[in-house]
């Protein structure tokens, strides 16, 4: 538990499976934190009071709600949390921290850049967890227990960027700065392009052949099955730094399919190998 965190109220936008497990983290941590869910679905939103993963809901964010020290929590695609800054720069008082989950920053800065009254109160964030489930039925109170959360401060006091930790800190992550562009570029091939080779390798095997995939293959494919519209607004956001990538991609299986076509099968020994150090030392860090 984090002895430093004083927040006492937190609003969730968006309680799918990050939001909710937030909401979930906070409220097993700090019994006296009010996490408070906004969405336009009462129906969800109260399956996640009863659910216990929030104390209440409303409908949406307004002046009076963000007069005093609070902290709101944006957890919708890239696209959705750009539009709700806007928003949300209007009516946001001095007291207030404004973070959000979203996995790609630069498109997300570049709307603050153009929000004076955002500068000093959004800090953004990335908490890299997650699952290829999706809603708040999921959520997990342990998702981001040392799981590392990128701070992506631009022009911000020392105070405030003191605050972003404190606040991700308790949930569990352990917190890194990075400038926002170079999280994207590192991501692209940590997590985004990932998915776009999973989600090609799920789509290339022909459904006769799906009864005969053993764990290699479920492994390989499992993050494919996440929400595909959330991935096509974060692909949208990332969109050079995954071409990238995927450039370095192509490139290695060219090589892998000419070394496979010409017979020389100790190269292809040296790159699985390559491959195989790289992955168990990934294991030995963790």
């Amino acid at each position: 538990m984090n002895e430093s965190f004083s927040e006492r109220r937190i609003f969730i936008v968006g309680v799918g499976l990050i939001g909710g497990s937030i909401g979930a983290a906070i409220r097993s941590r700090y019994a006296n934190v009010r996490v408070t869910g906004v969405g336009r679905c009462p129906e969800r939103l109260q399956g996640a009071v009863d659910q216990g993963v929030l104390s209440d809901s409303v409908s949406e964010l307004t002046s009076e709600l963000l007069s005093d020290r609070c902290v709101v929590v944006l957890c919708t695609p890239v696209h959705v949390i750009q539009r709700q800054l806007t928003e949300l720069a209007d009516l946001a008082g001095p007291d207030v921290l404004i973070t959000d989950g979203g996995s790609v920053k630069a498109e997300i800065a570049r709307t603050v850049a153009g929000l004076p009254a955002l500068k000093s109160l959004f800090v953004g964030a990335h908490p890299i967890a997650g699952a290829e489930n999706s809603g708040y039925e999921y959520s997990n109170a342990d998702l981001f227990q040392d799981r590392v959360c990128v701070l992506t401060p631009v022009d911000h006091s020392e105070q405030q960027i003191l605050r972003a930790q404190q606040f991700w800190t308790a949930v569990g992550c352990r917190c890194v700065c990075l400038a926002p562009d170079e999280h994207d570029r590192i991501l692209a091939m940590t997590s985004h392009l990932p998915h776009v080779v999973a989600a090609l390798m799920a789509s290339v095997v022909r459904p006769e052949s799906l009864a005969f995939a053993g764990t290699g293959f479920l492994d390989t494919t499992r993050i494919a099955a996440g929400d595909p519209e959330l991935w096509t607004s974060i692909l949208q956001g990332n969109q050079q730094h995954v071409i990238d990538g995927l450039a370095r991609f192509e490139a290695a299986t060219k090589n892998l399919r000419e070394a496979l076509q010409e017979g020389r099968f100790e190269d292809v020994t040296a790159l699985l190998s390559q491959a195989a150090k790289a992955r168990r030392s990934l294991d030995d860090a963790n």
